[in-house]
């Protein structure tokens, strides 16, 4: 709805956000990717200078291919996996991206045994 000011003049009407905010909220979605890649980046480089980061929720989703898991650090991993996992991990190992298949992720399973998963989507969330 357009509103006249009192010099006849169009009026913006009053917006619940200022400029700056709906500018950063812009910025924010359009880095995001970026963003994500450097978390996980710093991720896969503090497993491999501290060593392996045990899993202290871990949420799995439709058909055990989406997981949500909150590390030991405070550190939230939503993933999306190409397969589902067929057992259950406490801890992380090792994150690291490969171009032909997406995030590797290497995993210690409840067990006491090596495994990995493989993501096409990750979102880290501090």
């Amino acid at each position: 709805m357009v509103q006249r000011g009192h010099d006849g003049g169009v009026r913006v009407p009053d917006l619940p956000y200022r400029g700056e905010d709906i500018e950063m909220s812009l910025l924010t979605r359009r880095y995001d990717g970026v963003v994500q890649q450097c978390r996980m980046e710093q991720l896969g480089q503090r497993l491999q200078r501290h060593g392996p980061i045990a899993i202290a929720n871990i949420r799995y989703g439709f058909g055990r291919n989406r997981l949500s898991l909150v590390l030991d650090d405070t550190t939230a991993l939503r993933l999306k996996l190409f397969w589902p996992i067929a057992t259950s991990i406490i801890a992380l190992r090792s994150a690291r991206w490969r171009e032909q298949v997406g995030w590797w992720i290497e995993t210690t399973t409840i067990e006491g045994a090596d495994s990995h998963m493989v993501a096409f989507d990750i979102r880290v969330e501090r």
